[in-house]
């Protein structure tokens, strides 16, 4: 969340998540993120919008919301 709130107040689009933090906290989504981005980020990305929307509603006034991507880090091997 801390990371989201600072995505709006900066005015950044593109959130970065880290594949081992989400591995960490559930290595079967991990997977299959990873097996199936195209199936996946899309999701990702509404659930993002979703959260800002719930935090600053003016952003989903302004249809400002559909500009926030994400972005992936982390280790990408097995």
């Amino acid at each position: 969340m801390p990371a989201i709130r600072s995505l709006i107040t900066s005015g950044e689009k593109r959130l970065l998540m880290n594949l081992d933090d989400l591995r960490h906290w559930n290595r079967e989504l991990a997977q299959n993120f990873m097996w199936r981005p195209a199936e996946y980020l899309p999701a990702f990305e509404e659930a993002l919008r979703e959260v800002i929307t719930n935090i600053d509603p003016s952003f989903a006034k302004e249809g400002a919301t559909s500009e926030f991507r994400i972005g992936i880090t982390g280790s990408f091997g097995a």
